[in-house]
């Protein structure tokens, strides 16, 4: 398991052991993100998004798909979680009310993924620095980002590079 904080420019890879001290310097900062990341597909991610809440997201890549949730904590109660899912306890998800998020990726040609908060702005001033077509749509607590079918690709890859895993 990997930690990447979006303060710090490489991931690290021996996480912790208590990360509410983590948490508590990134309150502060507006949209500073941390990720405790398994695989592409498996992570647990946490963005600051007003005074002490941090939007938790978790996914999993599993035989029935791929799936997105997400909740919105104080910063004490991220830390909690994010201790349980960085030990491995299993119990980790059932401490709190996880919403289904909805991925649409994939349905329409150019479909670029979900995001809210600071994370929605960076992605479409780099999409509009580059000189690509963006679209975005409401979608539950979030938005849906959309380019053209021909910039999808770009569009992508400056994606990955903005939020590795």
């Amino acid at each position: 398991m990997r930690l990447v904080i979006s303060t710090i420019p490489d991931p690290i890879d021996e996480i912790p052991e208590d990360l509410a001290a983590l948490l508590d310097v990134l309150a502060p900062i507006e949209g500073a993100s941390f990720a405790l990341t398994e695989s592409e597909y498996t992570f647990l991610r946490g963005e600051q998004v007003e005074n002490d809440q941090f939007l938790l997201q978790y996914s999993n890549d599993s035989e029935d798909g791929y799936h997105e949730y997400k909740t919105l904590l104080d910063s004490i109660s991220a830390a909690q979680i994010a201790n349980r899912y960085a030990s491995g306890d299993s119990g980790w998800k059932d401490a709190q009310h996880w919403e289904h998020v909805i991925i649409a990726e994939g349905e329409e040609p150019g479909s670029l993924g979900f995001f809210d908060g600071v994370g929605l702005k960076q992605v479409i001033s780099e999409l509009e620095r580059n000189d690509l077509d963006v679209r975005v749509e409401p979608l539950n607590h979030g938005f849906m980002v959309f380019t053209t079918e021909e910039h999808a690709t770009k569009a992508k890859q400056l994606i990955a590079e903005m939020f590795p895993m």
